[in-house]
């Protein structure tokens, strides 16, 4: 076959936002792969030791999950669809145990209690998921396994960070009491409303569920 007559390759051609998007979701992919890596390496190597994984990985969230405060930035100014108060309530509280738990109140009940192990897992598959769904869609080359993903596995994850954020944050409240009081029933006042952010971000992921996987099911039928 001549060099003429070769098919060309397609090229992947993207707005300045969109390479940024791009470049932003697959920087977060790596790291939230590392933290998955980390958090079950730690269990490999010690035989199931969940009082270990702080160790290995609970310090790193602190800006693994502080570059997603960008998130809140992306939406407001329109660089994605995503719910500005949606968005807010999830990061806030990812930042909340990252920052305010884990990087200034790591407390030996805290580090050693497994909640920390369900929680680290529960958000390394779903930012892999997630972020690995987004640089897909930005290249337009989504596998339908992904979408299903993106849009199925919530029901599960969801549920078992957010508990799982609960029982850390009421681990650190002996600690948080002892250093400021108004920070200890500040954080209570969040336990108390979380039900309520917890709520209005698994109710928006399920009508989600139904738009997107529903008009798929349509679509093939």
């Amino acid at each position: 076959m001549s060099a003429e007559s070769k098919p060309k390759a397609k090229s992947f051609k993207a707005t300045p936002v969109e390479g940024y998007l791009l470049a932003y979701n697959l920087v977060s992919f790596f790291l939230w792969f590392y933290a998955f890596y980390r958090t079950a390496q730690c269990l490999y190597v010690t035989e199931g030791d969940y009082t270990q994984v702080y160790n290995y990985i609970g310090k790193d969230y602190y800006w693994i999950q502080g570059l997603a405060t960008l998130e809140i930035i992306h939406s407001v100014f329109g660089f994605v669809r995503s719910p500005v108060m949606s968005t807010v309530s999830q990061v806030f509280s990812r930042l909340l145990l990252a920052i305010g738990v884990l990087h200034y109140f790591p407390t030996e009940d805290v580090k050693t209690h497994w909640a920390l192990t369900t929680m680290s897992f529960a958000w390394s598959i779903t930012e892999i998921i997630r972020y690995l769904y987004y640089a897909s869609s930005l290249m337009h080359s989504l596998p339908d396994w992904l979408t299903w993903a993106r849009y199925s596995l919530f029901y599960i994850l969801y549920p078992v960070g957010a508990t799982s954020e609960v029982l850390l944050a009421i681990q650190a409240l002996p600690a948080i009491k002892a250093y400021n009081i108004n920070f200890y029933y500040g954080l209570i006042a969040i336990l108390v409303y979380y039900p309520v952010g917890f709520y209005s971000l698994f109710t928006y992921m399920i009508r989600q569920n139904k738009k997107v996987l529903g008009n798929k099911s349509k679509k093939e039928n």
